[in-house]
């Protein structure tokens, strides 16, 4: 590895151990050369500081730690995740030009489980706690494609993949978050490597969340263009009945913004038996694995809140949100707020309120985009003025928590 870049020094698995769990913290300069020239990141940027008191220490800045969630649960330090993929990628990288390279499903299986790990990370905190960690694995597998130059071969095929899969955490991320411009632009980079590597479900996956960012941004007939477009040009990756189901809500929730209710009824009826199709189907897809009978009912209540059905909104919701979970993950506290809006709709303020504090005591807010906003439509919804205590209460503890957030309510 080193020699490839002039540096005749050895790695061994003793020094990627130690780099993992943090027994080495700042490697030795040569190290540091390598590690930077493979992955094409900077040290601090791999998650390495120097020790305190020395003149690297006085000259580097140090790594802005990553937020965790206020609800604590899996703490993935982005130090330890990034030298575990270094670990994963190097016996690839290892003999470019020399040695042929070999299958990611016998060395790489740690490799192709990164986009796995990312989207299970980004479902528990949310995207803006994971965007700069999934764009920097983005950095490390893009820079590790280039230096193997296998990109017609099948395991160049796997790798071009994977960093694909990458590519689409990231860009959910960015999404998430509530940065949809860079959402954009890394849909696109995803979308590029899933054409050269032929993976045809990763592209129906970037339409399906493509859709779902034009659903976000008020834009029902966009979302609508993009599933026609599968249809009428991605047949082959429909096949699988879960991933029809998948679309069929994303149509579903268009025709509610649309306030097509007869549509919403007819994606309601297709979305549940395609859904009970798939559980007799044998395949699995790990991207779809969020897909259960009970975020069907919940996506279902989210398109009749916003077809303005707030008591059918509400029945879904309830059956299939869990609010006595103490695990705040990003999509559990997601429909939460959704069900507290229902709630909100019907007049029920008191329960609407405590579900709606719960997120804000365990919470971690700014996590997600998506979720600040539903807070503040539900902060719309239960105006302080003529909602009563619970109102106040909420709205009180909105001050103190969010204080952004409460001077955009009041402003």
């Amino acid at each position: 590895m080193g020699s490839d870049i002039g540096e005749n020094v050895g790695c061994t698995k003793r020094h990627v151990a130690a780099w993992e769990d943090g027994e080495i913290t700042w490697p030795r300069p040569v190290y540091r050369r390598i590690l930077s020239a493979l992955l094409g990141l900077s040290p601090t940027e791999l998650g390495f500081a120097p020790r305190k008191g020395s003149d690297a220490a006085a000259r580097t800045p140090a790594p802005a730690p990553a937020p965790a969630a206020d609800g604590g649960g899996d703490v993935l330090h982005r130090r330890a995740f990034t030298a575990g993929m270094i670990g994963g990628v190097m016996p690839l990288a290892g003999g470019r030009g020399r040695e042929p390279l070999p299958s990611l499903l016998d060395v790489g299986a740690d490799v192709r489980l990164v986009p796995a790990q990312l989207s299970a990370l980004e479902q528990r905190v949310g995207g803006a706690a994971v965007l700069d960690l999934a764009t920097t694995q983005l950095k490390m597998f893009q820079h590790l494609s280039r230096l193997t130059e296998r990109s017609g071969t099948r395991e160049g095929r796997e790798l071009l993949s994977t960093i694909g899969w990458i590519g689409r955490i990231a860009a959910w991320s960015a999404f998430d978050s509530g940065d949809p411009n860079l959402a954009r632009v890394l849909f696109g980079e995803a979308r590029s490597y899933a054409l050269m590597s032929g993976d045809s479900l990763l592209l129906a996956d970037l339409a399906n969340l493509l859709s779902h960012q034009e659903l976000y941004l008020g834009n029902p007939s966009g979302a609508l263009s993009i599933i026609a477009t599968v249809h009428r040009e991605a047949s082959d990756e429909l096949s699988h009945p879960k991933v029809r189901a998948l679309f069929r809500i994303r149509e579903m929730q268009a025709r509610a913004l649309l306030k097509d209710a007869a549509g919403v009824r007819e994606c309601e009826r297709e979305a549940f038996s395609l859904f009970e199709m798939s559980e007799r189907h044998p395949d699995e897809l790990w991207w779809l694995g969020f897909l259960s009978r009970g975020e069907t009912s919940r996506q279902l209540g989210s398109a009749y809140l916003d077809l303005g059905e707030p008591a059918r909104a509400e029945r879904f919701l309830r059956e299939s949100t869990d609010v006595s979970r103490a695990d705040f993950t990003r999509n559990d506290t997601y429909w939460r707020i959704r069900l507290a809006q229902s709630l909100a709709l019907l007049g029920e303020n008191d329960e609407a309120a405590a579900l709606a504090r719960d997120v804000l005591h365990h919470y971690w807010i700014d996590g997600s985009g998506r979720i600040r906003s539903q807070v503040l439509r539900f902060g719309r919804m239960l105006d302080p003025r003529r909602g009563g205590a619970a109102a106040r209460d909420f709205h009180g503890l909105l001050r103190e928590a969010q204080p952004a957030m409460a001077a955009e309510l009041s402003g």
